[in-house]
C-alpha cells in the first residue's frame, strides 16, 4: 500500500487521477483497476488475469466449467475457415481482457439450434443466462453488441463506477434504497421495466448513505425508497416526486412518459437580474443557453460557488478583464467575460469538480469548450484566450 500524500511523486509517475486507486504489474506494463472497490470485484479481476486472452474449449464439460469461472463468460463458435471472424473475435477479447474471460470452442457438438456453427455466447449469472450473439468483423459494432449482452438490466450504481456508467451513452435511472428495507419486490418491478426499455436507459439501484448529496443534485425529495432519471449527455435531471401516489404504482407511466419524450427536466435557476450591476455578465439557469451557447459570441464562463473564497478573492481581477474588453470597440461584440452561480443555477456542464473552474465556449463550437487551467490574472486569462480564440487577435 503506498500513502499518495507521502509518496506524491511515486503517485505522480504513475498517474494517479484520485484515491483510492489499485494497480495491477504484469511484467513492465501497468494498468489501473476501474471495477468496484470491493473484495468480489477485485478478487474477479485479478482471477481473469490469469486466463489468456482466449481459451480453447474443447467438450461440453470444458465449457460447462468455464460457465462457471466467472459471472459473465464469453465463448466464441466458429466454422472451419473462418479465420477473419477469429481474428475479430481475439481483437474483441482483447478490448475486454479486464472485464470478461473468453474462449472458443474446437471440434463437434456446439451447433446452435438454429443450425448455426458460427456465432457467440454469453453466459451469464443474471437475468437471461445464455444470450446468443452474431459476430461483425468491425471492432467497434463488436463492442457495442458486447456491452449491450454484457449490461445487467438491473446495475448497482457505485460512486467508483459513475464515469463507467456515463459513458453507456444512455440515461439513467436510479432507485434509491435504504439497504436496511426490503426491497426486493420494487426492484423486480424496475427490472420488469428494463427488460421493457432495454437500451433506452439503465436503471439501478443506490445506497441512499452513500448517494444522499446526489439526490440532491437531481432534486429528490429525501425520502427513501426514491427514483428519478438523470441523462449524462445533457445533464437533464428527472425528479418522481410523486407524494400522493405509491412509488411501485407511479414508476411504469413515469419511465413510460420519459421514454416517450413526454416529461421535461426540472431546472434550479436564480431569477434573471433586472439589470447587470458588474462588468461581468450575471449567467442563471433561465438564460445559460441564449448568454453562452445559442449566440454567435464567444464567452468565457466562471463557474463559481458563494462560499468558494478563491472565487471572492479573483472577482476583482475577472470584472478588471470584463472591463478590459467591453471598452475595447474592435472586441467588445466579440466576446462576453461571464460567471454563473451552480449552488443556485442548474448547469449542463457536469464535469465541474472544482471551483472556481473557467471554461471558453468558443462562437461555431459551442459545444466543445475549452477548459483554463492557468493562474487567475487578467494576462493569464486574456492570453488563453487570444491563443484559443479565432476572432480575438494578439
Amino acid at each position: 500500500m503506498v500513502n499518495c500524500v507521502e509518496s506524491f511523486a511515486l503517485c505522480k509517475k504513475f498517474d494517479i487521477p484520485s484515491y483510492p486507486k489499485i494497480l495491477f504489474f504484469q511484467g513492465e506494463n501497468c494498468k489501473i483497476y476501474a471495477g468496484a472497490l470491493e473484495e468480489k470485484g477485485i478478487v474477479a479481476y485479478l482471477k481473469r488475469q490469469t486466463f489468456p486472452i482466449v481459451s480453447t474449449i474443447s467438450n461440453q464439460s470444458e465449457l460447462k466449467d468455464f460457465q462457471e469461472v466467472s459471472d459473465v463468460a464469453i465463448v466464441g463458435h466458429f466454422l472451419p475457415g473462418s479465420e477473419a471472424f477469429q481474428s475479430a473475435f481475439e481483437d474483441l477479447a482483447t478490448s475486454f481482457r479486464d472485464d470478461y474471460i473468453f474462449g472458443k470452442t474446437e471440434g463437434d457438438g456446439f451447433e446452435h439450434e438454429s443450425g448455426s456453427a458460427t456465432f457467440i455466447t454469453v453466459y451469464k449469472k443474471f437475468d437471461d443466462p445464455e444470450l446468443v450473439c452474431n459476430l461483425t468483423l468491425n471492432l467497434e459494432a463488436n463492442k457495442a453488441i458486447l456491452k449491450s449482452a454484457c449490461r445487467q438490466l438491473v446495475a448497482e450504481f457505485r460512486p467508483e463506477l459513475k464515469d463507467d456508467f456515463c459513458l453507456l451513452g444512455l440515461p439513467l435511472g436510479y432507485l434509491f434504497v435504504d439497504k436496511k428495507d426490503d426491497n426486493i419486490h420494487l426492484i423486480e418491478e424496475v427490472r420488469t421495466l428494463a427488460k421493457k426499455h432495454r437500451n433506452k436507459l439503465q436503471f439501478g439501484t443506490a445506497d441512499s448513505s452513500i448517494f444522499d448529496e446526489f439526490a440532491d443534485t437531481l432534486h429528490l425529495a429525501k425520502r427513501w425508497p426514491s427514483f428519478a432519471i438523470w441523462d449524462p449527455r445533457t445533464n437533464g435531471k428527472f425528479p418522481l416526486n410523486e407524494k400522493n401516489v405509491p412509488l411501485h404504482v407511479a414508476l411504469e407511466p413515469f419511465v413510460d412518459n420519459f421514454v416517450s419524450v413526454k416529461l421535461k427536466p426540472t431546472v434550479i435557476s436564480a431569477p434573471i437580474p433586472d439589470t447587470q450591476t458588474s462588468p461581468v455578465l450575471e449567467v442563471v439557469a433561465y438564460n445559460y443557453d441564449d448568454l453562452v451557447l445559442n449566440n454567435e459570441k464567444d464567452v468565457f464562463v466562471e463557474f463559481y460557488t458563494p462560499w468558494c473564497g478563491p472565487c471572492k478573492a479573483l472577482l476583482p481581477a475577472y470584472e478588471k478583464l470584463a472591463r478590459m474588453y467591453a471598452d475595447d470597440e474592435g472586441v467588445r461584440n466579440l466576446i462576453t467575460i461571464a460567471k454563473i452561480d451552480t449552488e443556485a443555477n442548474d448547469v449542463p456542464e457536469k464535469d465541474i469538480r472544482h471551483f472556481p473552474t473557467f471554461k471558453l465556449f468558443l462562437a461555431g463550437e459551442k459545444d466543445k469548450p475549452v477548459t483554463y487551467s492557468g493562474n487567475y490574472t487578467v494576462e493569464q486569462w486574456s492570453k488563453f484566450i487570444r491563443e484559443n480564440s479565432m476572432r480575438i487577435a494578439d
